[in-house]
């Protein structure tokens, strides 16, 4: 009991001196989510993972051609 006691109030000290002071800078979230590849998930289910995985490995570097390349391969699939 006193474990659970003492992972409780460690959590709440956590909270409170960390996590509660936590801001997200939303230009820098949006900044780095435009740089990665997470977009193209949004592909799989059309083109299929090894066809999603192969553009991004050939075009590695230039996601707005990556975007425009899976764009073009799913026209009329979507």
């Amino acid at each position: 009991m006193e474990s659970l006691e003492l992972l409780t109030e460690t959590a709440d000290i956590f909270r409170d001196k960390c996590v509660c002071c936590l801001e997200a800078r939303e230009n820098r979230c949006k900044e780095l989510l435009e740089q990665s590849y997470a977009f193209a998930a949004e592909y799989t289910p059309y083109l299929g993972y090894d066809t999603v995985s192969r553009v991004i490995n050939e075009h590695q570097g230039n996601v707005e051609e990556i975007r425009e390349i899976l764009e073009s391969l799913t026209e009329g699939s979507k």
